[in-house]
């Protein structure tokens, strides 16, 4: 959405006298010298808020930040991890020492040489979901 000049006006009277300014799911706010922008919408990240100093980047990031939302579409992914040569007593065992390993923290990680090789990802279509993944 492209602000008009009576917007731009009305965002900066709301900056001066500490409130907000709000269209179309996007908030613009000021809090200790920075201007935050930030969706309405969604859960709160780093994708749905962005702060900066400088007032024509504010507005550039509201104008960005209003509109549609992107379609998400929907991917299954593989990770491909290490293969690991494991000692034990039964591949009962061996499976359950490979979770561990897998379970266990990044030292352990390091530990046994346990890192993803690749991701192999495919398309599924679009997506039924409002909100991407969370890593």
């Amino acid at each position: 959405m492209q602000l008009t000049k009576d917007d731009k006006f009305e965002a900066s009277m709301a900056m001066c006298w500490g409130g907000t300014f709000e269209r179309e799911g996007v908030v613009l706010s000021k809090l200790n010298g920075e201007y935050c922008v930030q969706r309405t919408t969604g859960p709160m990240s780093y994708k749905n808020r962005v702060t900066t100093h400088d007032w024509d980047d504010a507005l550039t990031l509201f104008e960005r930040f209003t509109g549609p939302k992107p379609i998400l579409s929907e991917y299954s992914v593989r990770i491909v991890m290490s293969e690991l040569t494991i000692i034990a007593e039964s591949a009962e065992r061996a499976e359950e020492i490979a979770m561990e390993i897998y379970e266990g923290d990044a030292r352990t990680h390091l530990d046994h040489s346990l890192f993803v090789e690749a991701c192999e990802v495919d398309d599924r279509g679009p997506s039924d979901e409002d909100e991407e993944t969370e890593a």
